[in-house]
């Protein structure tokens, strides 16, 4: 067997560090031709942000549940974070309890949660 021929562990994800290299790319990107609502997001501090998601989501006790068949899901383009979300769907968790048990930070969560709503891959239903 050749060095080559031999398995090798993945490399550890932090994902805090992502985070964090994400926040500094999308800080270094140039200006957005002085849009009003582009310059208000770019002041926006993380509380700010999560109280806009929190807000838009509504209800934090509303269930979390897939929208779409897990088959159907496969075909669809996924980043890094909405893997780590959509681990945490079970049908019976609260938004609450997913942005505490996905293992995201709470505003990569919210962002991603938020994004996944809009694109219609999960759905909210009362508690």
């Amino acid at each position: 067997m050749t060095r080559q021929d031999r398995p090798t562990l993945a490399p550890g994800f932090d994902m805090e560090q992502y985070a964090r290299e994400s926040d500094a790319r999308l800080r270094a990107q140039p200006a957005h031709d002085g849009a009003p609502e582009v310059q208000a997001a770019e002041n926006l501090d993380d509380a700010d942000a999560e109280q806009i998601y929190r807000a838009r989501i509504g209800d934090m006790r509303q269930v979390v549940v897939l929208a779409r068949k897990p088959e159907d899901l496969l075909h669809l383009r996924h980043g890094v974070a909405d893997g780590f979300v959509l681990s945490a769907v079970d049908g019976r968790r609260s938004v609450e309890d997913l942005l505490r048990d996905c293992g995201l930070p709470p505003l990569a969560a919210l962002s991603t949660l938020f994004e996944l709503l809009e694109t219609g891959v999960l759905a909210l239903r009362p508690h």
